[in-house]
């Protein structure tokens, strides 16, 4: 089911994350960043990608192989700050670090929860944040039209 765009659609995503988004779509991003946000991943090259790897599971084929392809040929470079080249494996594969990009994720999750009825005490327990900065989400998401 298709939705209207909105203001959380458009924020920029760190890092890795906005390069998963240029080559394979803003889900395939979010979706890697809310598995596997926070970790280092291993990448294959899209040669050495079998059907069953989690990447292709998750994202499906042809967004893994866009994804395998994109840092193998761009030469990925470590975004936490520190501008050195990820180490190559052996078969051509690399090793990324994925951003959390915790504030999207909890602006999303609260969105999703907020348009389901979801009361900000109970997202403020399930998300394991202050009721506070429920409220501050909220308010923001009403200001730009994404919740009611």
């Amino acid at each position: 089911m298709a939705h209207a765009a909105t203001d959380t659609d458009h924020l920029p995503l760190p890092g890795v994350l906005a390069e998963v988004e240029a080559v394979a779509g803003r889900d395939a991003a979010l979706l890697l960043a809310g598995e596997k946000g926070g970790t280092e991943i291993y990448l294959p090259s899209p040669r050495s990608l079998v059907n069953d790897h989690w990447l292709v599971t998750m994202l499906g084929r042809v967004a893994a192989e866009r994804i395998c392809a994109h840092f193998r040929t761009h030469s990925p470079r470590d975004h936490r700050g520190k501008g050195r080249d990820f180490t190559e494996h052996k078969g051509g594969g690399v090793r990324v670090e994925v951003p959390k990009a915790t504030s999207l994720m909890r602006r999303l999750q609260v969105r999703w929860m907020s348009l389901a009825g979801v009361s900000t005490t109970q997202i403020a327990r399930q998300l394991r944040m202050t009721t506070r900065g429920v409220t501050r989400i909220r308010a923001s998401l009403r200001a730009t039209g994404e919740i009611e």
